[in-house]
């Protein structure tokens, strides 16, 4: 058994293929088998294998059931990418790249270089223990968006350029997503006496925690939303939300957030003098990039810990808030302008249990 990268001559110049094969002789007969991976470990393993099946059955039958050419994961990126370009409505450049972006993760977590490779091993996917940090939800959020490559379209389209996928290799392996819960609410005595506490602990002493912690429950920002809101996007009455190359939000949209006039003139007093009203700073000993406002939104986290706000996401809960108040006063509609949801969906699987019920007499 030899294992090795076949060459071939194009136009008069000797190149060499990505991929190995492996060269064994049967019966005094000399056998070549392609075996459709660029890592040396991989073709190794999957020569052995051939190797064994070979001892159990003639070459004949084992060449019948052995996968002809396999389809590399990065020659369907470039197919996703072109399919997009020629939709008549084309998907948001950042819709395409988090689907390649999750389907690149979903193939590295599976150790899969190939189309047939992720059909082999797609089905293991929820119980990988690398991926035990995520919730059900997410689980099934990531595996659906890397499905979404596959959709039938999509199929069609790669086999117009030659590849001919029959089915997507997650198969029946996207698990269902678990109902989001529905949020559960603070009593509006516990919100106002959160909003003293920080007015008393965060005002003077940490601005930056301040700034972000007005934004986040009087506006009903995102985290990032909130890093990257620059002081020119403050106005008289209230924020804008503009979505930049720097930092797209979530929809892509903008949107306006009206704010009383003493929320308005504490974010000025804390951006005068700077681009940005969160301010950044970075945290020692770190190499990497980070998010911007990191190090302000750590410090906010630890103080909502500390004031009974001990969840997940202890910053988003001040959102959340936000939310609930907008949408038993305002309504679901409402709440979803202010909040920038993409659909009133997403604010109705959140808030909706928080609805008053009405009863309408028509006797009265």
């Amino acid at each position: 058994m030899y294992l090795f990268k076949p060459k071939y001559t194009r136009n008069g110049e000797t190149q060499s293929s990505p991929n190995y094969a492996v060269e064994f002789r049967l019966n005094g007969k000399r056998h070549v088998k392609g075996l459709g991976t660029p890592n040396r470990a991989a073709a190794s393993q999957r020569a052995t294998a051939l190797m064994r099946k070979l001892e159990n059955a003639p070459w004949e039958q084992v060449r019948a059931k052995i996968p002809g050419k396999r389809i590399p994961l990065e020659r369907i990126y470039e197919l996703y990418r072109e399919m997009n370009t020629l939709r008549a409505r084309p998907l948001r450049e950042r819709t395409v790249r988090e689907n390649i972006g999750q389907l690149k993760s979903t193939a590295g977590h599976l150790g899969a270089e190939t189309v047939e490779d992720l059909a082999a091993t797609s089905s293991t996917f929820p119980r990988l223990p690398s991926v035990k940090h995520l919730s059900r939800r997410s689980v099934a959020s990531v595996v659906r968006q890397a499905n979404s490559i596959f959709s039938k379209s999509a199929l069609a389209f790669y086999g117009t350029r030659g590849l001919t996928i029959a089915a997507s290799p997650f198969g029946a392996g996207v698990p269902a997503a678990p109902p989001p819960e529905p949020f559960k609410g603070y009593s509006i005595e516990f919100v106002r006496e959160l909003i003293t506490d920080a007015r008393k602990e965060l005002r003077d002493q940490d601005p930056g925690v301040w700034a972000a912690f007005l934004l986040c429950l009087s506006g009903g920002l995102r985290q990032q939303e909130a890093a990257w809101l620059q002081a020119g996007d403050l106005h008289e009455n209230g924020v804008m939300i503009v979505s930049r190359e720097e930092h797209l939000t979530k929809s892509e949209k903008h949107r306006f957030i009206p704010l009383p006039p003493g929320v308005m003139d504490d974010l000025r007093k804390v951006s005068a003098g700077s681009s940005y009203v969160v301010p950044d700073s970075a945290r020692i000993g770190v190499r990497k990039p980070e998010r911007r406002g990191r190090a302000v939104f750590e410090r906010l986290t630890d103080w909502l810990r500390s004031k009974a706000v001990d969840v997940k996401k202890p910053v988003h809960e001040l959102r959340k808030m936000y939310g609930a108040v907008v949408a038993t006063r305002f309504g679901i509609y409402a709440a979803k302008e202010m909040l920038g949801h993409s659909t009133v969906k997403v604010t109705e699987a959140t808030y909706a249990a928080l609805l008053e019920r009405p009863t309408v007499d028509f006797l009265q």
